[in-house]
C-alpha cells in the first residue's frame, strides 16, 4: 500500500508540473523592462533626433540630417524623411517668440526621466525633453526653456531595434522644435506653460565667459581688444 501511494504522489507532481509550464510561459508576453545598455541606446537615438531639430532653430548652425543608425539603433526610412522635412521647416523658425524677435544663438536638448517598456516585439520609451535656446537682448542673455513629455516607439527585429515613430504625450503641448505645432506663447512666470523665458546672463554678453564656452553656437564674434589683451 505504501508503494502504491508513492506512485500516485509522483504522478500528481508530474501532472501539476504540466499544468504550471504553459501558464509560466504566458507571463513573458506582458510588459517587461529592458536592460540598462539597451535603454541607453534607445535614449541616445531619441535624443539625437530632437537635438537635430533644435539645432535647426539656431541661425548660425547648419541643420544636420538624421543618420540611418544611431548607436546601433536603426532609424526607419519614414522617420528619416519626416525629420528632413521638419528640419527644412524649422529653419524659418529661428527667432525667439518675444517682442523684437531676436535670433537664437545656441541651444541644448536632453532627455530625462526615461521609462522603457517592452511588449512583445514593440518597445516604448517615455521621457521628458528639456530644451534651452539662447538669444541676446539689450538687457542681456536670455533663454527660451521647454519641458515636454514625449513617447518614442521602437520595433525589435532579429538583429536590431528600429525607431519607427514619435509623438507628444500631452496633445496640448506646443514645443518650439515641432514644426507641425503653432509657435508657442512664452511666459516668464507660469510653471504650467510648455516653454518659458529666463535670464541667463548680464547685459554685456562679451563679458560673460560662458558665452565663449558654448560650442553649439558655431563661430562667434571675436573678443574686444580689452578682453583679448587685458594687460596691455
Amino acid at each position: 500500500m505504501v508503494r502504491h501511494r508513492g506512485h500516485r504522489a509522483a504522478l500528481a507532481v508530474l501532472l501539476a508540473g504540466c499544468v504550471i509550464l504553459p501558464s509560466s510561459t504566458v507571463r513573458h508576453d506582458g510588459p517587461a523592462r529592458v536592460d540598462q545598455e539597451t535603454e541607453r541606446q534607445l535614449t541616445v537615438a531619441a535624443r539625437t533626433m530632437l537635438e537635430h531639430r533644435t539645432e535647426a532653430l539656431v541661425q548660425r548652425v547648419r541643420a544636420r540630417s538624421l543618420p540611418s543608425e544611431v548607436l546601433g539603433v536603426r532609424i526607419a526610412p519614414q522617420v528619416v524623411r519626416a525629420q528632413q522635412e521638419a528640419l527644412r521647416r524649422l529653419e524659418t523658425r529661428n527667432r525667439a517668440p518675444v517682442p523684437g524677435g531676436p535670433p537664437f544663438t545656441d541651444a541644448e536638448t536632453r532627455l530625462t526621466d526615461a521609462s522603457v517598456v517592452r511588449r512583445g516585439d514593440r518597445i516604448t520609451l517615455d521621457a521628458t525633453e528639456y530644451t534651452k535656446i539662447h538669444y541676446l537682448t539689450p538687457q542681456g542673455r536670455r533663454a527660451v526653456t521647454q519641458r515636454v513629455r514625449r513617447r518614442f516607439e521602437f520595433t525589435v527585429g532579429p538583429d536590431r531595434i528600429t525607431l519607427v515613430g514619435e509623438r507628444l504625450i500631452d496633445p496640448d503641448a506646443t514645443p518650439i522644435n515641432d514644426p507641425d505645432r503653432p509657435m508657442p506663447v512664452v511666459s516668464s512666470h507660469s510653471t504650467h506653460s510648455t516653454i518659458s523665458v529666463e535670464s541667463t546672463g548680464p547685459a554685456t554678453p562679451a563679458a560673460d565667459p560662458t558665452d565663449r564656452a558654448v560650442p553649439a553656437a558655431g563661430p562667434t564674434a571675436g573678443p574686444t581688444p580689452s578682453a583679448a589683451e587685458p594687460n596691455r
